[in-house]
């Protein structure tokens, strides 16, 4: 299992979200904002630039299909009104329009068609199992949606070549999930995802901290288990770092504390907001859980000479949760990255996406920002906005490489795949997919290191910055001593 087998929430899909009821107006592309509009004031038949879905709309429903260049899959529909609840911010003219997902930061623009392709008919009578048909619609919704072939060396048409020949009519579910997932292997990509009822494979590494954990517990399964990894992340924050004296908040997704006299600590373990004992929470919700928290994380550590924000463990969940955190942590705004996606023989336009302030007070002064290589898919995101912070240092190793949201499509025979399809380009120009964000800091790994001294050298890198930052501006007693 890779990344993904970590809760990670960021489907560039629509319809997969909860509807949210509220409008959430941080952390967006700067757009004209217009009120509330029904989608059945542009019924019709459209395209989506990139990301290969249509939309098909009339006054009463809205159905979404899945096209590829020799597929139209009917994928689901809702009533228009319980569609309005997935979107706001729409902007119509004409023949095209645009939305945004409620609370979300991407901007999804729609052409005008004449009707639906002819080959959307095809599948109104249920699945279809032809392993050669599956075969070649997974081949082409990765060659006309994936964004990283050339990034990651990978030949497609040679891959196509390569398996083939493996698939015929009488191949089994279970051999073609063998033959996709060999076939998926080779971009070694964390938001590559194949689901069946019966299996899951997902691409990439379990991320750089697992992998570790796991090489040293490998003969105790005991040891070597999820439990048993957090725990020793979380052993690490509230014993090693803050030494038994710290808040929590969002089913302790928040920590925080004084790390040393001056010196203010913040570790975040996830971007996906969970509540206890109950069902998801939408992104609304979890949009509240952040301002809470980070509003009383700044009222306690606002002083502070300098603020560490730990990043290490956090493996991702909700773009729009780490742009909200950093609004907390933003005193003026600014562009956080751009981003764009496949779309025909190129990309879509750029749209630059924004953090800013949040709340009544914000931390303005120095942040040293730890990361590695388990920072993962909406924590990347995170460090793309701190990259582009002033007064940021961020100390550790490059981050995981997974940037892009997972592009969900379903498959005739009704499995799924993700993929990345989004580029996301940072402040400096660069972009990061695959190779992951560096550090300004870097803290080598060693290959004699446990998990314990490799957390606690990243950390002490950190602290030491910290130190010289809060030295050069203590006055009087410094906030946090004891």
């Amino acid at each position: 299992m890779g990344v993904q087998s970590f809760r990670n929430v960021r489907h560039s899909n629509i319809w997969r979200r909860c509807a949210y009821l509220t409008l959430v107006v941080v952390n967006c592309a700067s757009i004209p904002q217009v009120g509330a509009e029904s989608l059945s004031s542009v019924p019709g038949v459209w395209q989506m630039q990139g990301y290969g879905e249509i939309l098909e709309i009339t006054s009463e429903a809205v159905v979404r299909y899945d096209l590829t260049n020799i597929s139209c899959l009917r994928v689901e529909g809702t009533t228009t009104d319980e569609a309005d609840l997935l979107y706001d911010r729409l902007v119509s003219s004409g023949d095209s329009f645009t939305f945004f997902e409620t609370g979300g930061i991407t901007r999804y623009e729609f052409l005008r068609l004449d009707h639906l392709p002819q080959r959307c008919g095809f599948m109104e009578g249920g699945v279809v199992r032809d392993p050669e048909y599956n075969f070649s619609v997974l081949w082409h919704a990765f060659g006309e949606n994936y964004a990283f072939f050339e990034l990651r060396g990978v030949d497609w048409d040679g891959v196509y070549h390569e398996f083939a020949p493996r698939i015929d009519s009488t191949t089994s579910e279970s051999d073609l999930f063998d033959v996709f997932e060999l076939m998926l292997g080779t971009l070694g990509d964390g938001h590559v995802q194949l689901n069946s009822p019966r299996r899951k494979f997902g691409g990439g590494s379990e991320g750089e901290l697992r992998e570790l954990w796991n090489s040293r517990n490998s003969e105790n399964k005991r040891s070597a288990d999820g439990a048993s990894f957090r725990s020793a992340l979380r052993q690490h924050v509230e014993k090693e770092i803050l030494h038994g004296e710290y808040a929590t908040a969002g089913n302790g997704n928040f920590v925080w504390g004084w790390a040393a006299p001056g010196i203010a600590y913040l570790n975040v373990y996830a971007m996906w907001l969970s509540a206890k004992h109950e069902k998801d929470l939408t992104l609304h919700e979890q949009l509240q859980i952040v301002d809470q928290a980070m509003a009383r994380v700044v009222a306690q550590l606002g002083q502070a000479s300098a603020l560490i924000v730990d990043a290490r463990f956090n493996l991702g969940g909700e773009d729009a949760v780490a742009l909200q955190i950093m609004g907390y942590l933003a005193s003026e705004a600014g562009v956080a990255f751009t981003k764009n996606t496949v779309h025909q023989a190129g990309f879509t336009e750029p749209q630059a996406v924004r953090y800013t302030p949040r709340g009544q007070a914000q931390y303005g002064g120095p942040v040293i920002f730890l990361q590695g290589g388990t920072t993962a898919s909406a924590a990347e995101i995170f460090t793309l906005a701190m990259l582009a912070r002033p007064e940021t240092t961020r100390v550790g190793r490059p981050t995981y490489g997974v940037l892009s949201d997972e592009l969900e499509k379903r498959l005739p025979n009704g499995w799924t795949v993700t993929m990345s399809n989004e580029v996301y380009r940072a402040v400096d120009g660069n972009v990061y997919e695959g190779t992951g964000i560096p550090p300004d800091h870097w803290v080598k790994a060693r290959d004699d290191d446990t998990l314990a001294n490799r957390l606690q050298r990243d950390y002490q890198a950190g602290l030491a910055l910290a130190r010289k930052i809060a030295q050069s501006s203590a006055v009087g007693t410094p906030p946090g001593s004891k």
